[in-house]
């Protein structure tokens, strides 16, 4: 299948996932071995789930990657995720997540989807003027609460989720402090609820991916889509 090109080549993206969530069932944790084989030659790397305070060892996935750790799926009693750290765009994303995702999903006996989940994860570096603010409307156009634009800001943390026809989108930004500077990493989230049959989840996947992009299309700055899509000053969704 021949598939386009991504329409920002030059975004700076840490991961892209597909996620799925379906009713729990403790079945999955019986038939791992046959997912991990089934996958062993695309993704021969077995990672364990640690444990993390207050939160349930058994919602945490079992991760399968590859040997450059380009991909991974990841699979609990309530979940399964396909993750790739090397984004060729959503179609091959989707051309080579799909299949996998609905063949593990398959053998741990899920039919039908709470909820399928598109998430972005961009990271951007950024350098502080003299005054220690970030330039911030650079890569966004939206306002701070006071009505100005985010221009002069020191530190940011957003995080919110808004409903539409299909499902909810999301978006979450924060900032962090390591070398060799600040970096900006923000979130872009689409969930289609209910996510359907599993023979559907490459269409109800798209749908996903749409609405992704269209959060994404309107909070970024002019500057930024042309910084992303390889114009003047050369961050890949699409």
């Amino acid at each position: 299948m021949q598939v386009s090109a991504p329409r920002y080549p030059n975004q700076q993206l840490r991961a892209v996932s597909l996620e799925t969530y379906f009713v729990g069932r403790l079945s999955v944790l019986t038939k791992l071995d046959v997912v991990q084989e089934n996958l062993r030659t695309r993704l021969p790397k077995l990672f364990v789930p640690n444990a993390r305070p207050d939160e349930a060892l058994a919602l945490r996935p079992f991760m399968l990657g590859a040997e450059d750790d380009s991909e991974a799926v990841a699979v609990a009693v309530n979940q399964a995720s396909y993750v790739s750290r090397s984004y060729p765009g959503h179609e091959a994303f989707l051309a080579r997540g799909c299949p996998m995702l609905a063949d593990a999903l398959r053998v741990v006996g899920v039919d039908r989807l709470e909820r399928v989940l598109y998430r972005y994860e961009n990271e951007v570096a950024l350098g502080r003027d003299t005054n220690g603010a970030l330039p911030l409307q650079n890569v966004f156009q939206f306002a701070m609460p006071d009505g100005l634009p985010v221009s002069g800001v020191t530190n940011l943390h957003v995080d919110f989720t808004r409903v539409w026809e299909r499902g909810r989108t999301g978006l979450e930004i924060r900032l962090e402090e390591r070398a060799p500077g600040t970096i900006l990493r923000f979130f872009v989230v689409a969930a289609v609820a209910p996510g359907g049959d599993v023979g559907e989840l490459a269409g109800t996947a798209q749908v996903a991916h749409d609405e992704a992009v269209r959060l994404f299309e309107q909070i970024i700055s002019d500057s930024f889509r042309t910084l992303i899509s390889g114009g003047e000053g050369g961050g890949s969704e699409g």
